[in-house]
């Protein structure tokens, strides 16, 4: 028997989810990432401040902590839906 897919809102939860997961793993590697550069370069640490003070920085920054409440909430709606 063929099964058909039919997308809607369920897929889109699953993409929103799997994009949020992937943007939190990108800032944790880029948060280890300038931690490092505190000891190794501290110039170049001076230089990502600034970066991360500017307008789209501040944007970011949002995006993540959306991106984290997201994937945090939908998380948990996957557990309840399984149990």
């Amino acid at each position: 028997m063929l099964l058909r897919y039919r997308g809607g809102e369920g897929m889109l939860a699953w993409a929103f989810h799997r994009i949020s997961g992937v943007a939190i793993w990108l800032f944790v590697v880029l948060h280890v990432v300038d931690i490092f550069l505190v000891g190794a370069a501290p110039d170049v640490y001076n230089g990502l401040l600034f970066i991360y003070a500017t307008p789209p920085g501040i944007i970011m920054e949002w995006l993540l902590g959306a991106a984290v409440l997201y994937h945090a909430l939908n998380g948990l709606r996957i557990v309840i839906m399984d149990f």
